[in-house]
């Protein structure tokens, strides 16, 4: 007896008295690419194996074809789209940015374009040195453009419809960024990285001391915290929470601190006010706290399944 592991749960048991296919996908399974086989059809399969995928190539062509037609070619500025996409996400993309730290070159043909994340600007090539290059048939870009795809990675990137090329190591920021295509996404993102560091940011404003992450969706508060009166909620105008004030109970489904400013710092905020509060903003980052070893531990997590939840 002769007993061949076809791959996940599929056997081909052959004996002198016949032969078995043993396969759990009796009807055609991810998108009829998975189904039972003839044991002839089987034997093919590792025996002429050039043959067997120049067949599969040749029955596949016309979806193949079909899905080449129907990607869009010059219906969209790609340099404009990509611009308006991505800047804003720039804007708010700190530690992805300093992870990166150059320029990336998306080589498209006459629509080339360079994403520099030290400047957090889109512009046109115009023979810059670039630290990484993607070279991606201009369709597919204008494909991404127009059904607005937030995950470049697993539409794009996975598929090998690209080249890539760089100039020193690896670094995992350059997809991690295409993979956060969304103010939601790039939030969690720098969320993630913020909570891997030994400390945690907190800014001041109306005299208390709020730290700079929402628990929720990891957002900065100090760009989409809404600031209302002392005794109302902070409300994160991201994901629409609303946290609690210093005299409420604290939520069950996220921690937050929030603590009144000590006289000495409340005196001195009153004496730099000029007029109305503004709303916080990176310069209103006061100081750091360490917390405590096992409360670090607890919130690390794998960035990849964060993202993928959304």
């Amino acid at each position: 007896m002769r007993i061949t592991f076809l791959g996940q749960a599929g056997l081909f048991i052959e004996t002198k008295h016949g032969t078995i296919l043993c396969d759990p996908w009796f009807n055609p399974a991810y998108f009829a690419s998975w189904f039972p086989f003839p044991s002839n059809e089987v034997k093919a399969i590792f025996t002429q194996k050039r043959a067997y995928l120049e067949a599969y190539q040749e029955r596949q062509r016309p979806l193949i074809e079909a899905a080449k037609a129907s990607w869009p070619r010059g219906q969209v500025d790609i340099l404009s789209s990509l611009r308006d996409w991505f800047e804003p996400l720039l804007e708010h993309a700190d530690l992805t940015c300093v992870g990166i730290n150059g320029r990336l070159l998306i080589d498209c043909g006459e629509q080339a374009l360079v994403i520099d994340f030290q400047k957090r600007k889109v512009y046109p090539r115009n023979n810059e040195e670039w630290e990484y290059r993607f070279q991606i048939d201009p369709a597919l870009i204008e494909s991404s453009i127009t059904r607005h795809v937030e995950d470049w990675v697993n539409d794009l990137f996975l598929s090998c419809r690209f080249k890539a090329e760089r100039k020193g190591p690896y670094n995992e920021y350059i997809y991690i960024f295409f993979k956060g295509l969304s103010p939601e996404r790039i939030q969690y993102i720098e969320g993630y990285y913020a909570e891997q560091t030994p400390e945690h940011q907190f800014f001041e404003s109306n005299g208390y001391r709020i730290q700079r992450r929402c628990p929720h969706l990891k957002a900065d508060l100090t760009r989409f915290g809404k600031i209302e009166d002392r005794s109302s909620p902070a409300p994160c105008t991201a994901g629409n929470l609303r946290l609690p004030a210093a005299n409420a109970s604290p939520p069950t489904t996220a921690s937050f601190t929030r603590s009144p400013l000590p006289k000495m710092e409340q005196r001195r905020a009153k004496s730099n006010k000029s007029g109305s509060s503004p709303p916080p903003s990176n310069a209103n980052i006061a100081g750091t706290c360490r917390p405590k070893k096992k409360a670090r531990a607890n919130k690390k997590r794998k960035l990849y399944r964060a993202c993928a939840s959304y």
